[in-house]
């Protein structure tokens, strides 16, 4: 949705076979939880799908809840290790660069992304 050339509406068997796997630990304030495999589709590759418009800087992703956090686009473009992947029966963004995300950009009940 937004600054994008192509709206989608989108499930994760949209992009059967663009599937990675990373290893990747949820690094929180006090505690980092042990390193876990996940499988998903790297946002670049949904966002590279929607094709942003060149003035877009800015990824909104938004849970069932109404929380929202925001991503730098030119960072999510090029990080395969940002994935979304189905956890527990719902969409939950997956961040496997914990230099650059705590765990605070692990989004559960992912329904909506947003380019601006």
């Amino acid at each position: 949705d937004g600054n994008v050339e192509n709206t989608l509406d989108f499930g994760l068997s949209d992009f059967e076979g663009q599937e990675v796997t990373i290893e990747a630990e949820k690094k929180k304030c006090e505690e980092t939880e042990a390193a876990q495999e996940y499988t998903g589709i790297p946002l670049s590759v949904i966002l590279n799908e929607a094709n942003p418009t060149a003035e877009s800087t800015k990824l909104t992703v938004t849970s069932s809840d109404g929380y929202e956090k925001n991503f730098v686009l030119e960072d999510v473009m090029a990080d395969e290790s940002l994935i979304i992947s189905e956890q527990d029966g719902s969409l939950q963004i997956i961040a496997g660069d914990t230099e650059k995300y705590d765990a605070s950009y692990w989004v559960s009940d992912v329904v909506k992304l947003t380019v601006s």
